[in-house]
């Protein structure tokens, strides 16, 4: 074999793969946005939908302790929308049932926090330029990404949650 054969053979296969990993990429940054961007959508729609009908039926009669009914609540079943303004006006998402929201608005009550989210939200960064842009240690940003982290909210999760309002955004203009 000559010389020119392998590297030919070389130069296609480093295409190949280059262009596998480019639409491995599109596919998780921005297909998998999409998908659970429906889904979100679909169950705050479910949510309203059964609030109106709530409002519109007749009211719950009470037991025969005085107490009203409690709801059924099943795991996974949306229950209310989250609505943070500091992430851009149109960003909601369902909270779940079994989801411990309380957790991840703890680890969004710190403003560092919510500036490393809005950080995420215009672009991927790591840990460098987050804490140039910010000002503040390497430490302290890893600390911080530890906290959301543990509340469930990772840098995947959060660009993808900023990434849908954008979309939303710019499509409501």
């Amino acid at each position: 074999m000559s010389v020119r054969v392998i590297v030919r053979t070389f130069s296609e296969l480093c295409v190949t793969v280059g262009a596998v990993i480019v639409l491995f990429v599109v596919y998780v940054l921005f297909w998998t946005g999409v998908r659970a961007d429906r889904a979100m959508d679909d169950q705050i729609d479910a949510l309203h939908e059964q609030w109106d009908r709530q409002t519109a039926g007749p009211a719950p009669s009470a037991s025969p302790t005085g107490a009203a009914p409690q709801p059924s609540y099943r795991g996974g079943r949306p229950f209310a929308v989250m609505y943070i303004p500091r992430l851009g006006f149109t960003w909601n998402k369902p909270v779940l049932e079994g989801t411990d929201c309380v957790v991840a608005l703890r680890a969004l009550g710190e403003d560092t926090r919510v500036r490393i989210v809005g950080l995420l939200l215009q672009s991927p960064l790591d840990v460098n330029e987050i804490a140039a842009r910010l000002g503040v240690s390497q430490y302290n940003v890893s600390k911080h990404l530890r906290i959301l982290r543990e509340a469930g909210l990772s840098a995947d999760e959060i660009a993808a949650l900023v990434r849908d309002g954008v979309t939303k955004a710019a499509s409501n203009t």
